[in-house]
């Protein structure tokens, strides 16, 4: 995909078209090729992104089009609104705020926030459109979506005890879903922006020291003081707190990544050992909860600093 782009980027005209026909069809692999499509999926605001931050919003709003063109002939108009409002928007917000500014507070929240606002606005829609509400929508979407799960993992011979245990899961897995879909969509929306943006950083050359970034110090009250409501208070308030909760809880895990990018960088670890542990960190979640712990501490341990190398001497070289 990269070479692509590159070899567009040589005529200027053409760039925004083949960024739009190459967001598109990573998005449409989502509609005939799922699971593995929906991964692919994840990174088609990414061309969109780099028109935005190599020819402004004048380009990313063409690729947008030819994107949810491409969308529409595969997947229909329903497939082309979903692919807007969850994907493409959001990566014209981020190529256009990793151009003008260098925080990653500022560049991943623009991509959270307009990909939030934009699939709310067509979740309703698409809501509306069904007549059965938002909640009715939501219970039958994710009922249908599990039921096919269910069946794809039933195939074959089960014995009773297997199947009753499926089941199960499958229910308890939609009523956790129903109670938590905009936290999961938030943290869904805030890792898709984290790594669409480090990829930009990487096409585009920025070198800007994500490592040693850190979330805002008050933050962590808003973490603590969601998970006490989540807790402790009754619904509504509390369901909304608790979906609060896990989107904070996944800043502090990409706070808890920094800081483990930075004992990367400064001890000098080997590129497989560091793709490696970037592996595990993604598939267990154990591991997982304890990044987000790191994060979260590093308020009151700052462990960066703790294997920092010393400062260099200002005083002037040292004589020999």
């Amino acid at each position: 995909m990269t070479r692509a782009l590159a070899g567009a980027a040589r005529l200027p005209a053409l760039a925004p078209l083949a960024a739009g026909a190459t967001s598109g069809s990573l998005f449409a692999a989502s509609l005939w090729f799922p699971p593995l499509g929906f991964l692919l999926s994840l990174a088609s605001p990414l061309p969109v992104a780099i028109e935005a931050w190599r020819r402004g919003p004048g380009a990313a709003g063409v690729a947008t089009f030819v994107g949810a063109a491409a969308v529409w002939l595969l997947g229909g108009p329903v497939g082309a609104a979903v692919y807007v409002s969850q994907f493409a928007a959001a990566g014209c917000a981020l190529g256009i705020a990793a151009r003008s500014v260098r925080s990653p507070t500022w560049v991943v929240g623009s991509y959270t926030a307009v990909a939030m606002a934009a699939f709310g606005a067509s979740l309703l829609w698409l809501a509306t459109r069904s007549g059965l509400g938002l909640q009715g929508f939501l219970d039958q979407t994710l009922t249908d979506t599990l039921d096919r799960a269910v069946q794809q993992l039933l195939q074959g011979d089960m014995d009773a005890q297997t199947t009753l245990a499926v089941q199960t899961w499958a229910e308890q897995t939609r009523n956790v879903m129903l109670l938590t879909f905009p936290g999961l969509y938030g943290v869904l929306a805030l890792l898709t922006g984290w790594g669409n943006a480090l990829a930009l950083r990487r096409i585009v050359g920025s070198d800007d020291p994500w490592h040693t970034w850190r979330a805002p110090e008050s933050w962590i009250w808003i973490l603590v003081g969601s998970g006490l409501l989540g807790l402790i208070a009754p619904s509504p308030w509390g369901t909304a707190a608790l979906n609060l909760f896990l989107v904070v809880g996944a800043v502090y895990f990409l706070q808890g990544l920094a800081i483990i990018q930075n004992l990367f960088e400064t001890r000098s670890f080997p590129r497989m050992f560091r793709v490696g542990a970037y592996v595990l960190l993604f598939v267990q979640l154990p591991v997982m909860l304890v990044v987000a712990g790191i994060g979260a501490f590093d308020l009151w341990f700052d462990f960066r600093s703790r294997w920092a190398p010393p400062p260099a001497d200002d005083a002037g070289p040292t004589k020999p």
